[in-house]
């Protein structure tokens, strides 16, 4: 592999290092909103268990967690976080991938010297 070689593939990395970025940016947001709606609905759950089904306060929150609309919402934050979690590593999968290349490309031009 010559030095134009390395340096074409340090810049593919470099770009595929930004659209991680941005994809863990779009995750991320994608991860909080869920997480908003999911403590949302569970709230709002929790007061109707207790004031139209008057269920003790200390079962509100096992039985909130188990219903239909809270329980898809917590799914789909949980979904956020994992697609989040995963496009962390792949950053840094990234990240390591270039620091190698680094190294190989000053290796390359410090025995060209």
């Amino acid at each position: 592999m010559d030095g134009l070689d390395l340096k074409k593939e340090m810049d593919e990395l470099l770009n595929s290092l930004d659209k991680a970025y941005s994809f863990m940016w779009t995750t991320g947001k994608q991860w909080a909103v869920a997480e908003h709606h999911y403590k949302i609905a569970n709230k709002i759950e929790i007061f109707r268990l207790k004031q139209e089904d008057k269920v003790a306060w200390t079962a509100c929150q096992a039985l909130a967690q188990g219903s239909d609309g809270v329980a898809d919402l917590r799914l789909m934050r949980d979904l956020s976080k994992i697609e989040y979690e995963v496009a962390k590593e792949k950053m840094l999968g990234l990240k390591m991938k270039a620091r190698i290349l680094e190294g190989e490309i000053n290796r390359m031009w410090g025995a060209a010297k």
